[in-house]
């Protein structure tokens, strides 16, 4: 399928996420505006979708653009492999089941599917480079609902780091302990390491990203819930680590944070998902939260924990802001 990328058509695989639709009536042959589908089905919130049977042939283009016009979405259902004579009652509602025999004709979900693959081909051809205001001072984005929750689940998370710590979990296991847990439990577990209040969670551990100059369709969700639990990984301790390496480990510990990486790398080696870290990142060393490693330029910088303990670390944020209440 064309997608387009700088007015430029590309070929390429569009994969539409799955999609489950609860039908309330359907009509074959059902004469719309210049158009007549195969079967005209009403979803149960009124929607239309036009659904072509392709035995011979497919949908030509011509028939395409008024499907568009007349329908919020078509799809198009592939049995030329079946026999004429036609199939059970059984057999076609197995058949129906197969995502291989659908195919996307329009509607918003192929729409943002052709969107995302165009994002990725733009991405894998260009070199990224550092194109946004680096803030000195954080611009909050408070989430006190999320961070009450992260509360009442403390006791709760300084049980489970010390049942972890006894049994040696660390690593790539303790990343996968954590993509076990939901949100606001993987928040109370960070501010439990990070020995924080979440109701009272540094501004920076919360703050919006910059603004790239080209949208980065990563880590699309609040602050709160994953600044703080990449502080635990990287802010503490003296190891030396890049967005790389960074952004590798989030998606192992926070799928659902990081549900819009494919893993397309740009010409110089980043990930969308490395990128926003990397931006970020910049931002805390701006900001005096880390370190940077000096390099030829801001794309490969590496970063350093500015504090070596924990205890180190909230010395800081209590001299930041006037006190500090211990988890």
């Amino acid at each position: 399928m064309d997608v387009e990328v700088d007015d430029k058509p590309y070929n390429t695989l569009v994969t539409v996420p799955q999609e489950v639709f609860e039908v309330t009536a359907a009509q074959a042959e059902l004469r719309g505006d210049g158009v007549q589908p195969d079967v005209v089905c009403t979803l149960h919130n009124g929607i239309q979708v036009a659904l072509e049977v392709r035995f011979t042939h497919a949908v030509d283009e011509s028939k395409q653009v008024l499907l568009r016009r007349g329908y919020s979405m078509a799809l198009e259902l592939d049995v030329s492999d079946l026999p004429a004579s036609g199939v059970s009652v059984e057999q076609l509602e197995g058949i129906l089941k197969e995502p291989h025999r659908w195919t996307w004709l329009s509607g918003a979900p192929l729409q943002f599917a052709k969107t995302r693959a165009a994002e990725r081909i733009a991405w894998f051809q260009g070199h990224w480079r550092v194109a946004a205001q680096i803030e000195a001072e954080p611009d909050v984005h408070p989430a006190p609902t999320r961070l009450a929750q992260a509360s009442k689940r403390m006791e709760w998370a300084r049980t489970q780091l010390k049942e972890l710590r006894a049994q040696g979990v660390k690593g790539d296991e303790g990343a996968r302990w954590l993509a076990q847990q939901d949100k606001v439990d993987r928040v109370a577990v960070a501010c439990a390491a990070l020995r924080l209040e979440p109701s009272r969670l540094p501004g920076f551990l919360q703050q919006r990203p910059p603004q790239a100059k080209r949208r980065l369709n990563a880590l699309n969700h609040h602050p709160y819930s994953w600044q703080v639990v990449v502080f635990m990984k990287f802010g503490i301790g003296s190891a030396e680590f890049s967005a790389v390496e960074a952004a590798r480990w989030c998606v192992l510990a926070m799928p659902d944070r990081c549900d819009f990486e494919d893993g397309t790398e740009s010409r110089n080696g980043l990930t969308r998902t490395a990128a926003k870290l990397h931006l970020y990142f910049l931002q805390l060393e701006t900001q005096g939260w880390l370190k940077g490693v000096p390099s030829s330029t801001r794309e490969t910088r590496t970063f350093k924990p500015r504090f070596a303990t924990v205890e180190q670390f909230r010395l800081a944020v209590e001299d930041k802001d006037g006190r500090l209440d211990a988890a």
